[in-house]
């Protein structure tokens, strides 16, 4: 696993990175639409500000995914195995305004994976970097997935925020209402306590909408989602609570989802790896995940962020009447330069 950039001012309206990371679009805990739950990618990213104070931006960013498949590909005796590869394309315009509002609107696409022997057959569409252009060519509905999605988000009197994301791939009846949408509210130096932080959060997706007619142009990178851990098909509450005193700090999260997962036999649209085409509609299996992480640290330095913790830790799923419960109490030593993710059924 290796990450990083190579980042380059043009001028000062203007920005070019190249790298192997991830990314992340929204304010809130999740995102609907781009999220860090997958594992690293190559990508290039222009980034341009423009306005007064720069107060508009628009983001480009071409990407490069696998699925963990040959795709058929026959690999000689004594080489290493291919994986099938397939690329991505996201542009993103934020504009800000009264100094308080911000809103964005969000394109994304993944292309058609390689064929046969795996080669990408990339047109001039995917290069182009005009927001809705390639969109108006191909639509929503096409071998291409494509995706759009908006986040706004309001600051209030200097110590709360609200927030908020809308992702649609198709809209319609069934299994072809493929939307979700996401609710959140921060609160800063909550009660006139200093340095005490909280957070609640609502998600909502829709069965399938992730998904695709073909299985490999799903939503996802190395089998892992791009958007949501949960995949598609489920509501979720979750919230949060940070609290610090000098070096030493107290942190506790929690959230609840329910969803119908998918069986043997039905497909419930929760499971972003299955085709639309194999849609055995039924309410599948109902699932409830609970999560629960409670820790209290000591940081050490802050420009690493490595930081010495003792916490606890729950997770509960329960499906088909069939509970299962871990938990555990651990010590850490840890950079927590990532988000990690175990919230899935």
């Amino acid at each position: 696993m290796a990450s990083g950039f190579l980042s380059w001012s043009v001028c000062n309206n203007f920005n070019v990175q190249v790298g192997h990371g991830k990314h992340f679009v929204g304010d809130g805990a999740r995102s609907l639409l781009l999220s860090d739950n997958s594992f690293n990618y190559p990508f290039a990213r222009l980034t341009g500000w423009f306005g007064a104070n720069k107060n508009m931006q628009y983001t480009v960013m071409y990407t490069s995914f696998m699925n963990l498949t040959d795709g058929g590909v026959s690999t000689p005796v004594g080489t290493e195995r291919l994986f099938q590869k397939k690329s991505g394309v996201f542009h993103h315009f934020t504009y800000r305004f009264l100094r308080t509002f911000e809103v964005s609107v969000f394109q994304g696409a993944i292309f058609e994976h390689a064929d046969s022997t795996n080669r990408q057959n990339l047109n001039f569409w995917y290069y182009n970097p005009v927001m809705f252009t390639s969109l108006a060519k191909y639509g929503l509905k096409d071998t291409n997935n494509y995706m759009l999605g908006f986040t706004f988000r309001a600051d209030l009197f200097r110590t709360a925020s609200i927030y908020g994301q809308f992702v649609m791939d198709e809209l319609g009846s069934g299994y072809h209402a493929k939307t979700g949408f996401q609710l959140g509210a921060k609160y800063f130096n909550a009660f006139t306590v200093k340095n005490l932080h909280l957070r609640v959060e609502y998600n909502k997706v829709n069965p399938y909408t992730y998904s695709h007619d073909d299985a490999l142009q799903s939503w996802s990178h190395y089998n892992q989602a791009l958007a949501h851990p949960l995949g598609a098909g489920f509501s979720e509450i979750n919230g949060s609570l940070f609290y610090k005193f000098r070096d030493f700090f107290l942190y506790g999260s929690a959230f609840v989802a329910n969803a119908n997962v998918d069986t043997a036999i039905i497909n419930a649209g929760q499971n972003i790896f299955m085709s639309n085409t194999s849609v055995n509609e039924g309410a599948g299996q109902a699932a409830t995940l609970t999560t629960l992480d409670v820790h209290i640290g000591w940081m050490i330095s802050y420009g690493s962020n490595l930081n010495l913790s003792v916490g606890y830790k729950s997770r509960k799923m329960e499906a088909g009447g069939n509970p299962q419960t871990t938990s555990l109490v651990y010590v850490a030593l840890r950079t927590s330069l990532t988000n990690t993710n175990f919230d899935f059924f």
